[in-house]
């Protein structure tokens, strides 16, 4: 994406790739530094979906590095809050493309995506789940785009708290 803004803006390859590179060295270091917590509701959320026998994936354009630095700043096991996570590492194509949900299928045993909920925070997210032919799209607000932005990607549902999920599955 930063190289794609930069050849906009007539900077070369070469002078992109430095750019590109100061910037995942700055992003790592204030990762290190971050102090990381679920939101309010998804630890019981997590809970009620895995009495109820619901795979949860994880899928994310971090590396796998900086994903799995946050997921144990969260205390957050594999087998215990998640069953699968599939990261920008792990795939040739990043959202929206369906790669990554695919993967996470595979991982969890999962071979209908009309069975699948993709929950997201971007529009990008909404839009990697239709092009996976999800079941359910779900836009939550409390992450990186308003309810607007959200919207303007057709999601079956915008929610204000992951939480409420439990209300519509």
């Amino acid at each position: 994406a930063i190289k794609d803004v930069l050849a906009s803006r007539d900077i070369s390859d070469a002078d992109s790739e430095a750019i590109f590179t100061a910037f995942k060295s700055n992003l790592d270091a204030a990762y290190e530094n971050l102090e990381v917590a679920s939101f309010d509701g998804v630890e019981e959320l997590i809970v009620e979906l895995r009495q109820r026998d619901i795979k949860i994936a994880l899928d994310t354009g971090y590396n796998s590095r900086i994903a799995n630095m946050l997921l144990d700043k969260m205390d957050w096991v594999k087998g215990r809050q998640y069953d699968a996570l599939v990261t920008a590492d792990d795939v040739v194509n990043g959202r929206p493309h369906p790669e990554m949900i695919q993967r996470a299928m595979k991982e969890t045993g999962i071979t209908d995506a009309s069975t699948v909920l993709k929950a997201g925070d971007s529009t990008i997210d909404i839009e990697e789940g239709i092009n996976s032919a999800c079941g359910i799209t779900v836009g939550v607000t409390t992450g990186a785009q308003t309810r607007e932005q959200l919207a303007k990607a057709n999601p079956t549902l915008i929610l204000d708290r992951l939480s409420e999920i439990l209300e519509h599955i």
